[in-house]
């Protein structure tokens, strides 16, 4: 589950003993930008000469796989 810098914030205020936990900060669906050589295992490496935007894979909107999010 996630949460909002407000409700993080709420949660530590009320039980400070949480701080200790382990929290990540993660973007959801974010947006990014590449320009360069492009290397992932599971494709052949492409070299791009100018900014191109990059879409995460549409996968989770596949009826199938409808509880799955995307978190970076």
């Amino acid at each position: 589950m996630g949460s909002t810098p407000k409700r993080y914030r709420r949660l530590l205020i009320k039980d400070p003993s949480k701080a200790h936990l382990r929290w990540s900060v993660v973007r959801q669906n974010p947006e990014a930008y590449v320009s360069g050589t492009v290397r992932h295992p599971d494709h052949k490496t492409i070299r791009l000469d100018d900014w191109h935007r990059v879409f995460t894979n549409t996968e989770n909107r596949a009826p199938a796989m409808r509880h799955l999010v995307f978190i970076d």
